[in-house]
């Protein structure tokens, strides 16, 4: 994945142009937590979860608590009003009620504002359906995407349509960055913007030319350039997108491959089961030919009189139209 790409597609279409640290930082834990916990998660479940989080924390992109971005005695007057104190809302996902922090496995509320935890809280609760017993799968594939009523895996459909709007942004910016060349940085490098060059020192051959140069005594003079060493060439490295992509379309090609056994098993079935039928259908034809032989046996001779008269009599008639045509 090329992560500027990335940076530079989400900062205009989620952020308003403009993202803080903390929001660039919060984008690559969530994004470095699913190569390396989920790989096997698609883009678009990626991309719901990045925009729930910058819903569900304030639009900060880092573990907060409740009431969030009051602070202090402020923050702590509030806090103490809700029904649920002290398991109040904490993390990337606002967990509240002490069952559900002990259904995560928390013990210490405050552990849920720790990274480690609020990812974790995140990804699982989310996957496994541990909010509202909604899981992300239900609304969200590689092949379906309701980003509108993928809110009910967190909540009920409060702020649905605008989640959604930053999931479909994070999601083009997810398959654009996908699409583009790697650039083989560090992560903070590609993600923060880069710092305003230094001014360059002048050089004692330049003092002295602009010294020169003041007085009239000569032409500016140039100082000799110095000899620089070819950079060696970049080494590749094997991007863990990319080994993630290739796992995935093995997996595809197993798939399928199970899909055309199971095909080929009901191809050979239905083969036999035609064979069946063409038994069936030749001794039907046998039956009725024996029946229609028994049937002309037991003629009386006058019927059978008859019948001959009748064979001659269209043999003539035949023959006249024959003549008739050739005339």
């Amino acid at each position: 994945m090329n992560l500027k790409v990335f940076f530079d597609n989400a900062r205009d279409t989620v952020f308003g142009g403009r993202m803080s640290q903390s929001q660039v930082d919060g984008c690559l834990k969530i994004i470095e937590y699913r190569d390396t916990h989920w790989p096997k998660m698609v883009d678009a479940e990626l991309a719901y979860l990045l925009a729930t989080a910058e819903w569900e924390t304030g639009h900060s992109l880092h573990p907060v608590e409740e009431g969030y971005p009051l602070s202090g005695d402020a923050l702590r007057v509030y806090q103490r009003k809700l029904r649920y104190w002290p398991w109040y809302g904490r993390g990337l996902v606002q967990i509240t009620w002490e069952r559900n922090y002990k259904a995560f496995g928390i013990e210490k509320a405050e552990d849920a504002l720790k990274w480690d935890v609020a990812l974790r809280c995140l990804f699982e609760g989310c996957i496994k359906g541990m909010f509202t017993s909604k899981k992300l799968s239900d609304y969200i594939t590689s092949k379906r995407q309701d980003y509108v009523n993928a809110r009910r895996v967190v909540n009920g459909l409060d702020k649905a349509d605008h989640i959604a709007k930053n999931a479909r942004a994070f999601h083009a910016a997810l398959i654009k960055a996908a699409s583009a060349a790697v650039v083989s940085k560090p992560m903070q490098q590609l993600a923060q913007p880069k710092p305003a060059a230094a001014p360059a020192v002048p050089s004692m051959w330049g003092r002295i030319a602009e010294a020169l140069d003041k007085i009239g005594a000569q032409p500016p003079a140039t100082a000799p350039a110095p000899v620089r060493k070819p950079s060696p060439p970049p080494v590749a490295t094997p991007s863990p997108d990319i080994l993630a992509v290739a796992l995935r379309i093995e997996e595809r090609q197993i798939a399928m491959l199970e899909l055309l056994k199971s095909l080929s098993a009901e191809m050979s079935a239905l083969k036999g089961q035609m064979e069946q039928v063409k038994v069936h259908v030749a001794s039907l034809r046998a039956e009725k030919d024996a029946e229609i032989t028994a049937a002309l046996d037991k003629l009386t001779p006058d019927a059978q009189a008859q019948l001959d008269a009748i064979k001659a009599d269209m043999a003539s008639v035949a023959q006249l139209a024959a003549e008739a045509a050739s005339a």
